[in-house]
């Protein structure tokens, strides 16, 4: 029998510990600074909403055979300097075996701004420190075959919808400012990495990195990979350790295998002001076609806030693309949770007051990149209308486009400014509703597939009402009945996922989709399993089945076959046309916690980002041979 964890609010865990859905406060209350609460300006700080999900679902460690403990290899701040260009081999294998996370409670705080005047920077280049780079040597993890676990199926029949109208797509195009690229130095040319010997073997290629704990996220995207390089953003402790304040570092590492297969890792920094803010201002990191890095980083109800590396393929200098912020601004934000950005957003991206970016390559390498921004900013907070963003970046202008439909606004909602937009693009959005967590999948013919969250307010732990979209070249988008539906989406048009309206889900989940266009999606209902969910258009249902061991993400490799990966690390696949789960690979206990996953551009590798489950204070980078 399947064994899976249940996600609630508070109370016991599977594993013995307690959970709390509270939310933290930011600057002031970890200060000891008394803060005043009023609602009709307040920035609210969400810090607990993923919090509540991660603390309340464990995983369950599937039986196994033991398997010896991994070489850890402590991590080092190294110098950015171009690399060797590496030749392929072998690497011996190893595994690891880890802790138990318990859960801190935290208290939301609602505070008023006062009015900033908004201060004007010219744009900087940032040179990176100079570090030292760190080779490391690759520990292979041999993988723990187990018995498959048969899941059986649910299938739910469909609701009758009726078709209606759609607006086209009418979104506006960002100005550029992007520095003129310099020609890369970094090693080109790379074949696929070498990780392990057979497909399933999984080696550690970053072991322990020291993070802070402002690190936590489970929505930003925080590796990448191409051409046979892994890029990693992540918040590293300050001047002052781990504290809390406005001082840590959000630092960008490259890594690549030298000619004796030996893990070497560069560094960057990125911004040395990072706001300590768990779940909110860890950063993302992406490559578009040409192999430019984009990071977008320290933002809680923020102006955008992003760098592109000045060459491809190379984390040696970056140039700013985002709206400055200054000290003030930061420290406002927070030492009393308060902030004022009226305009609707100076930068190269669509909008203002960002949160939760995370980046997407469609089947054309194309970049996209979602968010949750205010389309009404100068209002209070609860007036703001937090909505779901959804950009495209063309390459060849170096502009950001969104997708959606333009919201009608006048100068309560925001300020003029030359350098903004006179309305915003909206993907989905209605006042009294925060639009949460667009997660985007390409098909086979390269149309979009979206999925994401409502909630009643703005603040929380709690989401409802999924929905799910499929879009089309003519920028119209359907459900998969046929229906039509006119952006911006409203709460009303949602869920049309066949769950239930009423049931509450926690923000952890992930969606993948296979060469037939069948999407799965993963869903953390409170107080139940796991489940994923997929429609069958053959037979015109959806199919609902409980996640493997809890799992949290997932992926289908080039031969279709379904993966899931859940804290641990517990590695699970599903060969295609078949119903049985086998463990790939397991470490026996929770070390690593909170997987993301990045796929290299051939499937034959999968990059898996973790953080330490009991301290959240390092991450550890898995590669997963899939070939």
């Amino acid at each position: 029998m399947l064994l899976s964890l249940t996600a609630c609010g508070s109370g016991n865990n599977a594993d013995g510990t307690t959970s709390n859905t509270s939310e933290p406060s930011l600057g002031a209350a970890q200060s000891g600074i008394p803060k005043e609460v009023d609602t009709a300006d307040s920035i609210l700080v969400e810090a607990g909403e993923e919090l509540s999900a991660i603390a309340s679902t464990s995983n369950v460690a599937p039986e196994q055979t033991q398997v010896p403990n991994a070489v850890a290899v402590a991590p080092v701040i190294p110098e950015a300097t171009a690399p060797p260009t590496p030749t392929i081999g072998a690497a011996e294998p190893v595994t690891v075996a880890p802790e138990t996370v318990a859960p801190t409670p935290v208290v939301p705080v609602v505070v008023e701004p006062e009015p900033v005047a908004p201060v004007v920077v010219a744009p900087v280049v940032v040179e990176p420190e100079p570090v030292a780079p760190v080779v490391v040597a690759p520990v292979v993890v041999a993988p723990v075959v187990v018995a498959p676990v048969v899941v059986a199926p649910v299938v739910v029949e469909p609701e009758p919808v009726v078709p209606v109208a759609v607006v086209p797509n009418n979104s506006p195009t960002a100005q550029p400012t992007i520095d003129t690229p310099v020609e890369s130095t970094a090693p080109t040319n790379f074949k696929p990495n070498v990780i392990g010997t057979k497909a399933g073997d999984v080696v550690k290629i970053l072991d322990n990195l020291p993070v802070s704990t402002a690190q936590l996220t489970t929505q930003q995207t925080s590796v990448n990979t191409r051409d046979g390089f892994v890029y990693t953003a992540n918040i590293e402790p300050g001047p002052n350790g781990d504290a809390g304040g406005v001082d840590l570092r959000t630092i960008v590492r490259q890594g690549y295998q030298n000619e004796n297969l030996d893990w070497v890792w560069n560094s960057t920094l990125i911004e040395d002001r990072t706001l300590h803010d768990e779940w909110h201002t860890a950063p993302s990191i992406a490559t578009d076609k040409d192999g430019y890095i984009h990071i977008v980083y320290n933002m809680h109800n923020f102006p955008w806030q992003h760098k592109i590396s000045t060459s491809p393929n190379s984390i040696d200098s970056f140039s700013f693309h985002g709206q400055e912020v200054s000290q003030a601004e930061l420290d406002r934000l927070y030492y009393d949770n308060a902030a004022s950005f009226p305009t609707l957003g100076k930068a190269e991206i669509p909008g203002n007051m960002v949160t939760y970016p995370a980046f997407f390559n469609d089947n054309v390498d194309d970049l996209y990149l979602t968010y949750r921004f205010a389309a009404r900013p100068k209002r209070g907070h609860t007036q703001r209308t937090f909505s779901s963003g959804i950009v495209k970046f063309n390459t060849q202008n170096q502009t950001w486009s969104a997708i959606g439909a333009e919201l009608d606004v006048t100068s309560e909602d925001h300020t003029p400014d030359s350098l903004a937009p006179d309305k915003p693009t909206v993907f989905a959005g209605e006042m009294g509703w925060t639009s949460y967590r667009p997660l985007l999948a390409f098909d086979s013919k390269n149309r979009m597939h979206v999925n994401w969250f409502w909630r009643k307010g703005t603040s929380g732990a709690h989401l409802t009402r999924p929905c799910y979209l499929i879009g089309d070249s003519n920028g119209q988008f359907r459900d998969v009945t046929g229906k039509t539906y006119t952006l911006p989406v409203q709460s009303d048009d949602c869920g049309n996922t066949s769950l239930s309206d009423n049931t509450s889900f926690f923000n952890i989940g992930y969606t993948a989709i296979n060469s037939e266009d069948v999407l799965y999606m993963l869903f953390s209902p409170d107080g139940a399993d796991r489940v994923l969910l997929h429609y069958d258009d053959t037979k015109n249902r959806w199919v609902s089945e409980e996640s493997p061991y809890a799992a949290t993400e997932l992926f289908f490799d080039a031969q279709d076959n379904l993966w899931a990966i859940s804290s641990g690390i517990n590695i699970m696949r599903r060969n295609k046309g078949e119903s049985n789960w086998e463990i790939v690979y397991s470490e026996g206990s929770r070390t690593h916690c909170l997987p993301r996953v990045e796929l290299n551009q051939d499937k034959s590798v999968a990059y898996i980002h973790t953080q330490k489950c009991n301290s959240s204070d390092s991450v550890t980078i898995y590669a997963l041979r899939l070939q």
